[in-house]
């Protein structure tokens, strides 16, 4: 980013946040694939809400991490709102019907501005992105039309709030370099998939590519005991866990966002339904976001410097 540049983003950043509201209220529509009841899902929620958004929830039930985007046909699904709030609706079901149902019948006369899945718990890059549940709801959203951003935080993130602030100024960074109030956030069939690392612990903020590399490489094991993650208990059963990442293919695209994550930079790929998008129009959208760093440091406290394109 050159010294002109920064200087704007600096000062954009100074006024939004001084303001008590966005530009104008967006209509959002939240889901993801670790349930309702996820600390990140409801800090988000939050954090948007007190931004000024019309946010609805839509989520699963219970977790359906490894999900995708898959559903089964013709099987009732059990849906009920929260007894705290008529606005977090409870789907009983994978977060890709979870997200049909908050597009299809919460917002069936009106699309929202914007659909966000996420912050998941723990990263979703490289090949991953085609088996995880926070990527199938964005997934959905795009084949409707409708911007989306797929968000996943370090998965030993302890700091919801922080993860959420950072969230926020990608929403309000989208919204504020638009060219008019009424303009979409992306493209059509464009989204973003967004992973920060541990927010007490970031270098900078990347531009990449989806590429092939995942930190987390799922491997079939006889006995799962040996590999629960700390904190937690598997059953001593055939299964399968996090095996060693070393072993997998990793292609070596320069800007993976798997490695650039593992190296504390927050990544921003932007992706389409057929994964990764044309460059012209990641370009374009990368534009956009130049005023991210500076906005993400203000709004979330965490260091977010921009990292160096080259390796």
């Amino acid at each position: 980013m050159n010294m002109p540049t920064l200087r704007r983003t600096l000062l954009l950043a100074a006024l939004l946040t001084g303001a008590a509201a966005p530009a104008h209220a967006l209509d959002i529509l939240l889901s993801n694939d670790d349930g309702y009841q996820s600390t990140n899902i409801r800090a988000l929620y939050a954090r948007l809400k007190q931004d000024g958004h019309h946010v609805v929830m839509a989520a699963p039930k219970r977790n359906f991490s490894g999900a995708s985007a898959s559903f089964e046909y013709f099987k009732p699904v059990d849906v009920r709102r929260d007894a705290q709030d008529p606005n977090v609706h409870i789907v009983d079901s994978t977060p890709a019907v979870a997200a049909m149902y908050g597009l299809d019948r919460v917002f069936r006369d009106k699309a929202p501005d914007l659909v966000i899945s996420g912050p998941n718990i723990g990263w979703n890059t490289g090949y991953l992105v085609n088996l995880s549940g926070t990527i199938g709801v964005l997934e959905i959203a795009l084949r409707r039309g409708v911007p989306a951003i797929a968000v996943s935080a370090d998965h030993s993130e302890d700091a919801p709030a922080r993860v959420a602030g950072i969230v926020s100024a990608l929403v309000t960074q989208l919204q504020a370099s638009g060219k008019s109030p009424g303009e979409a956030l992306l493209p059509p069939g464009v989204g973003l998939n967004v992973n920060l690392p541990r927010t007490n612990a970031i270098r900078g903020v990347m531009q990449t590519v989806n590429g092939d590399y995942s930190p987390y490489h799922m491997v079939f094991v006889d006995d799962m005991a040996p590999h629960a993650l700390p904190g937690t208990t598997l059953p001593a059963r055939p299964g399968v866990v996090l095996g060693d990442a070393r072993t997998q293919y990793d292609g070596g695209a320069a800007r993976s966002e798997g490695r650039e994550v593992e190296r504390g930079n927050i990544t921003i790929s932007v992706i389409g339904a057929r994964l990764d998008a044309p460059p012209a129009q990641g370009e374009a959208v990368y534009q956009r976001l130049s005023g991210f760093v500076a906005a993400c440091e203000d709004a979330s406290g965490a260091v977010c410097r921009q990292a160096a394109a080259a390796r």
